[in-house]
C-alpha cells in the first residue's frame, strides 16, 4: 500500500504505528481541520486549510502522472477547498481585529 511518508519505512521499525496508509494521515487531518474550524482557532485552521490545499496540489499531480481517476480524492480535494475558503472568510485580517483574538 503506497504511502505519503515513504522514507518513514526507512528511518522506524517496521511494526511502528507511525508506518499507516495515505487515508490514515489523511482522517487524522479532516478531524483536527475540523475542530479547530468548528472551534474558530483561525490561525491553526488557516494553516491546516493550506498543508490540505498543498497535499490536493500533490496527490492531483500523483493522479495525473499514474493517469488514475479517484473519486473520492477528487472529492477530498473539494473538501479542502471548501475548509480554506471557509478559513479565509473567517479568518480577520485587520490588525485590529487580529489583537483583539
Amino acid at each position: 500500500m503506497p504511502l505519503v511518508l515513504d522514507f518513514l519505512q526507512n528511518v522506524l521499525p517496521v511494526d511502528s504505528p507511525f508506518i499507516q496508509p495515505n487515508y490514515v494521515y489523511g482522517l487524522w487531518h479532516y478531524i483536527l481541520q475540523l475542530f479547530m474550524t468548528l472551534i474558530n482557532d483561525g490561525q491553526l485552521s488557516r494553516t491546516l486549510s493550506i498543508g490540505g490545499i498543498g497535499a490536493s496540489i500533490y496527490f492531483t499531480y500523483a493522479m495525473i502522472k499514474l493517469e488514475a481517476l479517484c473519486i473520492a480524492c477528487v472529492l477530498c480535494h473539494f473538501i479542502n477547498v471548501a475548509f480554506f475558503v471557509v478559513d479565509t472568510m473567517n479568518y480577520p485580517t485587520d490588525p485590529e481585529k487580529l489583537k483583539q483574538n
